[in-house]
């Protein structure tokens, strides 16, 4: 765990456009951490609303209510987590998947160089700079694929196109809006 704190950490000291692969949920909980202490501006989050102890463990969600110029919104795909996650982050807009839609994943077969990552069920994006983006996982397992990034715009910003048009199209509909 040591080794990958270190490359996690170099790469955001150094703003660095390298991919950040990890493969456990300790190594997804400090890739997280990282991703919202570097929050400026906003963060996007898309998530099944499984398992939010996710992030309750992590305590990030002392980062966003500590902070109140970062704006959070968050699509849910599963309508009963709602509540959980508006009293986790209060201030957060909170989106779901309207009924019927709840296995929309997202196609990035076109922006994503790794062909693993075309299609994501889970991701997180930070102000237009900085993501993560898992594959599709049992919410059991100890076993969390995923990749982020510590500096990459032109993704971030395609990932965030993504998000937008999911609530603008209506496929999530407003659930608590900030």
């Amino acid at each position: 765990m040591d080794e990958y704190r270190e490359i996690v950490d170099s790469c955001f000291d150094k703003d660095s456009p390298d991919l950040i692969y990890n493969s456990s949920k300790n190594h997804a909980k400090y890739l997280i951490e990282k991703l919202f202490k570097r929050a400026e501006k906003n963060i996007k989050l898309y998530t099944s609303g499984e398992d939010i102890t996710f992030y309750e463990e992590n305590n990030v969600d002392k980062i966003i209510n500590d902070n109140p110029e970062i704006k959070m919104d968050i699509i849910i795909d599963q309508d009963c987590a709602k509540e959980k996650y508006k009293a986790l982050f209060p201030r957060a807009g909170i989106f779901c998947i309207e009924k019927g839609k709840e296995d929309f994943t997202i196609q990035l077969s076109d922006k994503m160089s790794d062909p693993d990552y075309s299609v994501i069920k889970h991701f997180i994006t930070i102000d237009e700079k900085a993501f993560r983006v898992e594959k599709p996982h049992d919410s059991q397992s100890d076993q969390v694929e995923a990749v982020g990034c510590a500096y990459d715009e032109k993704l971030t910003k395609a990932i965030n196109s993504l998000f937008n048009i999911l609530i603008s199209d209506k496929f999530a509909l407003p659930a608590f809006p900030a």
